[in-house]
């Protein structure tokens, strides 16, 4: 009853001790992939660029705020006439009304901004074109004075009126001031961009 090991038996045990190591090897492989696999960092998505390009597609863009300027020099233009022809109905019928002066200058603003269109007056011309929608807001401020002060009878819906369309008037300049900006900014930015 000795135990004995023929050349068969050794070759099976090679073979599988063979097997073993290549599934431990394989075992060992899949194990550190999962593990690079969970250390590995997501990407970091990159806004910048995206961002970047947005900024660019604005800044090359800017007929859009051009536009805009557009519509408002040819709806102020439209308004000052209607008041200005209403003031010299009021002129032939009792008196001197100053709205023939004021509403003609912003007629006149707005005709100037429309020629000038695409480019945006600027410096002093910018202030005078300005200055226009304060002269109007400054006429009727003029009407509430007499509205609800200087009138013996006061005309308190005169005056309402009067209050009503010197705050209109203001906003007007205040916005036709943001629109020649925007147009401006975008034209700087334009041309710093064709620049880089």
């Amino acid at each position: 009853g000795k135990f004995t090991t023929t050349k068969s038996d050794v070759k099976y045990d090679d073979s599988l001790m063979k097997q073993h190591n290549q599934h431990n090897r394989h075992r060992q492989t899949t194990t550190n992939h999962s593990t690079e696999r969970v250390h590995r960092k997501p990407p970091i998505p990159v806004f910048q660029n995206k961002h970047h390009h947005n900024n660019k597609s604005k800044m090359t863009h800017p007929a859009e705020h051009k536009q805009y300027l557009k519509l408002f020099a040819v709806l102020v233009l439209v308004v000052s006439l209607f008041f200005w022809s209403w003031a010299m109905i009021n002129t032939v019928r009792k008196g001197f009304d100053l709205g023939i002066v004021s509403f003609f200058t912003t007629a006149l603003s707005s005709i100037y901004i429309l020629c000038k269109f695409p480019n945006t007056p600027t410096g002093l011309k910018k202030h005078l074109v300005l200055s226009t929608y304060a002269f109007v807001s400054v006429n009727y401020a003029i009407g509430v004075y007499f509205g609800f002060f200087a009138m013996e009878d006061k005309m308190i819906g005169f005056g309402i009126y009067c209050v009503i369309f010197t705050i209109l008037w203001a906003i007007v300049g205040v916005l036709g001031n943001m629109l020649i900006l925007n147009v401006q900014n975008n034209n700087d930015e334009g041309e710093t961009s064709l620049l880089e």
